[in-house]
């Protein structure tokens, strides 16, 4: 909805340099708290101008100026009926005014720095009052959407019953079969557009060995994240000797077939889940002579992963 900088200090000197074409910088000046134009005294050229500003070189106190900009109403700011998706169950009321006001700078792009703004939680709303804000002006009111947790979803956050070598893995990609072990986990049916999961992670010693995290997505009614705990294959146990990969007449003819993509279809076949070129390289691409050998290791796929890797082997073709 907005594109401004980190602060709204910065955000209205963004302004006055774009409109001066100046660069000048927060540390060059101090800038008073916005203040209403009506009865300052400043002679306004435009009529929608309702703010005034002094600047003052912060090298010379003589040195300032007065500068009238218009600050945007809070009650039209984020439009006529504005509303945040947030749970609310179990969530005390900082806990909602901190996810509505971090909506505000995320989403809404409006930048709300300590000192500019008070925030209410009033029943099924969240008032937010800008007292000092150089970008707005009054308050606005924020409806609140109530959102499912993940947390109220999924109470049982591990398992060490998969994965293992022979598993039936179905889905279209490696985030698709967790999902469906987490949902078998906790006999739910959450959809893969429902959430977003972050990429997996070693857990280090003991089991389960690996994780990932889980974000509800609010357009689906979800939010909160959790973590889930499971074990990932080692692609150097499910092929403990390696991949042997078609022939080829050349060193060039392999080295350009055995790409990601090609990988990728050959590995979701011999393995029997779902391997996306994204999740795979192919490395140490090597002319032995009567064979051709490359590195191929794991990264981010949800059901296996790899230390060293497993070496992919392909025979010339005799002349």
């Amino acid at each position: 909805m907005y594109n401004l900088a980190d602060t709204s200090k910065q955000s209205v000197l963004d302004l006055i340099n774009s409109s001066n074409d100046t660069k000048y910088t927060l540390s060059q000046m101090t800038i008073a708290l916005p203040a209403d134009s009506t009865g300052s005294g400043f002679d306004a050229k435009l009529p929608e101008t309702n703010t005034v500003i002094e600047l003052t070189n912060v090298e010379d106190s003589t040195d300032k100026v007065t500068i009238g900009y218009h600050r945007i109403d809070g009650d039209t700011a984020f439009g006529s009926d504005p509303s945040v998706p947030v749970v609310l169950a179990g969530k005390s009321d900082s806990d909602v005014i901190g996810a509505v006001l971090t909506h505000i700078r995320t989403v809404w792009g409006m930048p709300l720095e300590a000192g500019t703004y008070t925030a209410v939680k009033t029943g099924q709303t969240v008032v937010v009052t800008f007292n000092g804000h150089y970008v707005l002006t009054n308050a606005t009111t924020i409806g609140l959407t109530e959102l499912t947790s993940l947390t109220s979803v999924w109470t049982n956050l591990s398992t060490t019953d998969h994965f293992v070598q022979g598993d039936t893995f179905v889905g279209a990609t490696s985030a698709d079969v967790l999902l469906a072990l987490i949902n078998s986990t906790n006999g739910t049916s959450i959809k893969i557009t429902d959430v977003s999961m972050a990429k997996p992670s070693a857990m280090g010693n003991g089991t389960p060995t690996d994780s990932t995290t889980v974000t509800g997505v609010s357009s689906a009614g979800y939010g909160d994240k959790v973590t889930f705990g499971y074990n990932r294959l080692n692609i150097e146990e499910l092929s403990p000797d390696g991949l042997t990969l078609e022939s080829f007449a050349s060193y060039t003819e392999f080295y350009n077939t055995v790409t990601p993509d090609y990988m990728a279809a050959k590995l979701t076949q011999q393995w029997g889940f779902p391997v996306l070129a994204s999740e795979l390289r192919v490395r140490n691409q090597t002319n032995n002579g009567d064979t051709f050998t490359a590195r191929i290791s794991i990264v981010d796929n949800y059901v296996a992963r790899s230390a060293g890797g497993v070496i992919a082997t392909s025979a010339k073709t005799a002349s």
